[in-house]
């Protein structure tokens, strides 16, 4: 594992060889975004490939052979190999190799690109299908990012603001970590979603859709604010957090897809995911701007 800086007017970040991942994301005054791996939760901002969530009994079929796969993937387990690294700019390459070839029969190439561009913060993840066969999979980014909190604001005194948009559509979860594919309505206070801890704990994570791809979260006795906007190959956003515990982050994921309903058994061949021809390839884009009231 190594890591890897680049900075600018605005941010300091650091990204690590292992899982790509973004372990530091330093702001104005030095403040630092990124959750910082207390409590029981250990990542900080993995990448989900190339499943995003559970596979029933963590394990598919693919043309009648039966491979493992783990929550999430394992690409965020896996060393990437640095591509370029300048002074604004990061980028990562993980390629198919005999490895990943047990659990995940399939040639592919997994760009990871971490651009400071002004004010913001512009990830981009590009996968491309090396084989010869049609590239299977779904992908999806999991930052913690965390909350400043004081005897005056907590977790609670955050909203995510979805303006103009009066409810969305949320997708339960259902036997255990499984979706249901059908969503209900989920109506918004003043175009808000209000964070709420029990609410999260209760049902796992919460997702959503119809979000127009962009957020911002604040809170009027927090300093800072946050804005996200994300490609619209990235349609689910999952908001979640450690469960009872005093750790002061939320998690705000964008994702392709979601894991199925948990009753039948996961085939690749015919599972509702992405699916890429020989050489063709497909970016997912997340942007991050901090900012802090003046």
């Amino acid at each position: 594992m190594k890591l890897y800086t680049a900075k600018n007017d605005y941010y300091s970040i650091t990204v690590s060889t292992h899982g790509a991942e973004l372990v530091s994301m330093k702001g104005e005054g030095g403040f630092e975004h990124i959750w910082q791996c207390g409590g029981d939760w250990k990542d900080q901002s993995p990448l989900l490939f190339p499943v995003c969530g559970r596979i029933k009994d963590e394990k598919y079929s693919y043309k009648g052979k039966e491979y493992p796969m783990s929550s999430h993937g394992f690409a965020k387990k896996s060393e990437f190999s640095p591509v370029e690294a300048t002074d604004n700019r990061i980028v990562m390459e993980l390629k198919s190799n005999e490895e990943t070839k047990k659990i995940y029969p399939f040639d592919f190439s997994l760009i990871a690109s971490y651009e400071l561009v002004g004010e913001e913060l512009i990830f981009t993840a590009t996968v491309k299908n090396t084989g010869n066969e049609p590239l299977p999979y779904m992908f999806g980014w999991h930052p913690g990012f965390n909350l400043m909190t004081n005897g005056e604001t907590d977790i609670n005194d955050y909203r995510l603001d979805f303006p103009g948009i009066d409810s969305l559509n949320w997708f339960a979860l259902q036997n255990g970590p499984f979706v249901n594919p059908k969503s209900t309505e989920y109506k918004l206070t003043d175009n808000a979603y209000q964070l709420c801890e029990s609410e999260i704990y209760a049902n796992d994570t919460m997702i959503f859709t119809g979000h127009e791809n962009k957020t911002v979260l604040y809170s009027n006795g927090a300093p800072f604010t946050l804005e996200f906007s994300w490609s619209d190959n990235l349609p689910y956003l999952c908001i979640w957090k450690e469960e009872f515990n005093s750790a002061k982050y939320v998690c705000l994921e964008p994702w392709s897809d979601v894991p199925a309903d948990g009753v039948a058994d996961e085939d690749f061949e015919i599972r509702k995911m992405r699916r890429l021809a020989s050489g063709e390839s497909a970016s997912y884009i997340y942007k991050v701007k901090a900012y802090f009231k003046k």
